[in-house]
C-alpha cells in the first residue's frame, strides 16, 4: 500500500466512458470480466496505475496514473478496442439482436467504416491535482452504486474499488489497484 504522493512525471485522471445510448451491457459476469480482465491487462502491460473505479451497468470510472511511456489517450484507445470486439462476441452469441442494433445504427451514423460503435467516443479526462480532488472523485466513484439502489453501502458492489479502500487491502477488489491515502 502506498501513500499519497504524485509525481510531475506521471499523469493522474479522473476518466469515465459510457456506453453508446447509455446501453445497460453490464448485466452479468461475462461483461464485467470483459472489463476486468483488460483493465488488468493494461496494468501489467502498459504501465497503467489503477487507483480506484467502477464498473456501473452502462458506464465506468476510474482514477488512473500512467507514466510518460504510455499516454492515457493510447491506453484507453487499446482499452475501449478490445473491449469492444469482446462485447461484441458475447452479445452475438446470447444473439442480443436489439443491443446489436442499436450499436450498429451508431457506427452508421458515425460514418466511420466500422460495423459497431459500443463505447460513446472520448474518456473524459480530468487531472487529479490534488488531495481534496481525489477524495471527491474517489467518493462519487464509490458512491455511484448506491445512489442507483443497487446497493446499501459501497463495499457491496463487487465490480468497485470501495471493498479494498473500505479494508485499506488492494487485493480486496476484483482488480487489484494501488490505494493513494488522503
Amino acid at each position: 500500500m502506498s501513500g499519497w504522493k504524485l509525481h510531475p512525471e506521471f499523469n493522474t485522471y479522473f476518466i469515465t466512458s459510457s456506453i453508446t445510448e447509455w446501453s445497460k451491457i453490464f448485466v452479468d459476469e461475462t461483461y464485467f470480466s470483459v472489463i476486468a480482465n483488460n483493465l488488468s491487462y493494461c496494468k501489467e502491460h502498459k504501465d497503467l496505475i489503477l487507483h480506484a473505479y467502477v464498473i456501473m451497468l452502462d458506464h465506468i470510472h476510474l482514477i488512473a496514473t500512467t507514466s510518460k511511456s504510455y499516454q492515457m489517450a493510447e491506453i484507453m484507445r487499446d482499452f475501449k478496442s478490445y473491449t469492444s470486439k469482446e462485447i461484441r462476441k458475447q452479445l452475438l452469441k446470447e444473439k442480443r439482436e436489439g443491443i446489436l442494433s442499436t450499436f450498429s445504427q451508431a457506427a452508421e451514423i458515425e460514418n466511420r467504416g466500422n460495423e459497431f460503435k459500443i463505447w460513446q467516443d472520448g474518456y473524459h479526462p480530468i487531472a487529479i491535482k490534488s488531495r481534496n480532488f481525489f477524495r471527491e472523485k474517489l467518493n462519487y466513484i464509490h458512491q455511484n452504486p448506491v445512489k442507483k439502489g443497487f446497493v446499501l453501502r459501497p463495499e457491496y458492489w463487487n465490480y468497485s474499488s470501495a471493498r479494498a479502500y473500505q479494508e485499506h487491502d488492494e487485493s480486496k477488489s476484483l482488480i487489484e489497484i494501488e490505494i493513494l491515502n488522503c
